[in-house]
């Protein structure tokens, strides 16, 4: 295992870190804002460098072999949390743990941190992983999501237009308010082979409905390219069960990538007239600016998740094509999300909005390996139990 760096003279004896990180999300977070956060500050000083590189101060040294270990055991923590709110990034100082291990923290005096590789590997992936999940247009937003954000409006996601809303509506309310028990294995929905296993179901004050990932549920990762184990057909009645499958990546979000990668996937939804068209085969996706009234320039608007788009073009980049009820095409689902196989980008174009504002789109075509369409999903069994969801347990 690799050594932070290399330097003249004896080393002092390794310090040790072995802990279990607790699964609980709580006693996890505890944990990382204590002892993760201690192994960080102390092998931070070791991995102390100058401008040049060179070791920097009496407590840089080479880190053993067993430190290297458990500092990737901290960092795979940091990386692995599915349930990031706002508070507990903050809370664990995510984002400046991260920044310290990648070395993009202006420690004044010309002093840089070098970590070994295989640390600075685990924290740009978890980098990546939370600012294409929670910050996708690089805005400088915070990671992590308020607990409303964690309950999915099931209706604004799901339900064609024309559908008339249920009058116990889901809503984004906070989860302060909610509490969310688990679920029967045998539930017909949300239980172990149902449609919405991994998924928590809670009530509020005023009896609405609210959804969140069980933590407990061991959920792929969605950073992967190709079917990712999806086949040409899989349906979901929530974007939420699409995030949990691996499927896609965000919750509410139509463009799961980062600028260095590419893209892994899209939600067809839809959007704006006249400006996404999705017909089928082939898919006009439009980047960001394309409906702004703010965006009257000739230069278009490119966003992060724009720039993943323009990297899955120059890459090639086979794209998992997610449609859901709003999409326009014919042949969408009447009701939820439906896997309809993977896409690449043909041509990227520049057009103009109704404003005179330039934005960029994407012609995206259906890959010729890829098996017919699978039109059969939803079943009308998953019709009825979709329409018992908002039951609850």
């Amino acid at each position: 295992m690799s050594s932070a760096h290399q330097g003249p003279g004896a080393n002092p004896p390794p310090m040790s870190y072995v802990y279990d990180v607790p699964s609980e999300p709580k006693a996890r977070d505890d944990f990382l804002q204590t002892k993760g956060r201690e192994v960080l500050k102390n092998l931070m000083f070791a991995c102390t460098v100058d401008d040049k590189g060179l070791p920097k101060g009496d407590k840089a040294r080479n880190l053993s072999p067993q430190e290297v270990e458990d500092l990737n055991m901290i960092l795979l923590a940091f990386s692995d949390i599915d349930d990031l709110t706002k508070e507990t990034a903050k809370k664990i100082r995510l984002k400046d743990v991260l920044k310290l291990v990648l070395n993009r923290i202006d420690r004044g005096d010309k002093r840089k941190t070098k970590f070994p590789q295989s640390a600075v590997e685990i924290a740009q992936k978890a980098w990546d992983k939370y600012a294409s999940r929670y910050d996708p247009d690089n805005e400088g937003k915070e990671w992590g999501v308020d607990p409303e954000d964690t309950l999915v409006d099931s209706e604004e996601d799901s339900r064609p237009a024309k559908r008339h809303r249920l009058s116990s509506d889901v809503t984004q309310a906070s989860s302060a308010s909610r509490k969310f028990a688990r679920p029967s294995p045998s539930h017909p929905i949300f239980g172990t082979n149902g449609m919405m296993r991994g998924i928590l179901s809670g009530r509020g004050n005023e009896r609405r409905i609210g959804y969140k990932f069980d933590p407990y549920y061991n959920r792929p990762n969605f950073n992967v390219f190709g079917s990712n184990g999806c086949t040409v057909g899989d349906w979901w009645p929530q974007q939420i069960a699409v995030v949990r499958d691996g499927a896609h990546g965000h919750i509410m979000g139509g463009i799961a990538g980062t600028p260095n990668e590419g893209v892994w996937s899209i939600v067809i939804s839809g959007g704006y007239k006249g400006l996404d068209q999705d017909r089928g085969d082939t898919i006009l996706y439009s980047g960001s600016g394309k409906g702004s009234e703010d965006n009257t320039t000739d230069t278009p608007i490119v966003t992060r998740a724009t720039k993943a788009m323009q990297t899955a073009y120059t890459l090639g980049n086979p794209i998992r094509v997610i449609r859901s009820s709003r999409s326009d095409w014919r042949y969408a689902p009447e009701i939820g999300f439906r896997y309809d196989g993977l896409y690449r980008i043909s041509r990227v174009l520049t057009s103009t909005n109704n404003n005179g504002g330039a934005y960029i789109r994407f012609e995206l075509r259906r890959l010729n390996t890829e098996p017919p369409y699978n039109l059969t999903r939803p079943t009308s069994a998953e019709r009825r139990l979709y329409e018992r969801i908002q039951d609850h347990y």
